[in-house]
């Protein structure tokens, strides 16, 4: 009996502690770019609530003679109703000068001006999940983005 109530004890005290932990800890997603291909396009890895490839177009955009692809720094994310894909989606928010840009599947780079292009719909499910898994504890998501070599954000 004494066995069994310490036993209990103890996991209930680690679950306590460990619903905290997570609780602490908001995804904070990191895409690490690669230096951009002669075709335009940067390969990066993202790191965080979900890892995966990605794939952005840095050619430039004729509108304003800026790449496409969105300057390093942190930005919040958060899943909004994306009217062009009419579903729920993961967006980058905050971004100077630009909105609507987006986590979504891809298979080239000249799919996206200014996204970040995922290898798969469930690579942005997965991401859409991660951001909306701290949403319901209260917790804001963000991603840093960075040229290769630059330190992660602490």
């Amino acid at each position: 009996m004494k066995k069994s109530l310490l036993t209990f004890c103890g996991l209930f005290t680690l679950s306590m502690f460990a619903s905290t932990v997570v609780q602490a800890f908001p995804v904070h997603f990191d895409l690490e770019r690669q230096e951009p291909k002669k075709d335009g396009s940067i390969h990066g890895k993202l790191t965080g609530g979900h890892n995966c490839e990605t794939l952005e177009n840095n050619k430039n955009n004729e509108k304003n003679n800026r790449p496409y692809a969105i300057p390093p720094g942190t930005y919040k994310v958060e899943v909004t109703h994306s009217p062009k894909f009419n579903r729920p989606m993961p967006i980058v928010q905050n971004v100077p000068g630009r909105d609507g840009i987006r986590f979504h599947s891809v298979t080239k780079s000249d799919q996206t001006t200014g996204c970040i292009g995922l290898p798969s719909r469930s690579d942005e499910n997965a991401v859409k999940k991660a951001i909306l898994d701290d949403k319901a504890k209260g917790i804001p998501s963000d991603i840093t983005i960075r040229a290769k070599g630059d330190p992660k954000k602490k």
